[in-house]
């Protein structure tokens, strides 16, 4: 896992504090075609689907554009 934040300040539209970046060992585990798994961990976390749905579908509409933005990293294992 890999964290960074922004190097400078951003107005409220496109303000973000830290992204957080997961690598997978490999490929396999990354793009896992599983989708009883992936069913099976939806119906854990998020018990009401169609809150779940609704949810998401908010998610995207939130989305306005797409921001360059310098980063800085951070070293999680030295913390």
């Amino acid at each position: 896992m890999h964290a960074v934040s922004p190097r400078y300040h951003a107005g409220e539209g496109g303000r973000w504090d830290f992204r957080f970046t997961i690598v997978y060992r490999n490929v396999e585990v990354a793009h896992n075609p599983d989708v009883e798994l992936r069913e099976a961990i939806i119906r854990e976390l998020y018990p009401d689907r169609e809150t779940f749905e609704a949810e998401e579908q908010r998610r995207f509409q939130l989305f306005e554009e797409h921001m360059d933005v310098p980063i800085q990293a951070y070293d999680l294992a030295s913390w």
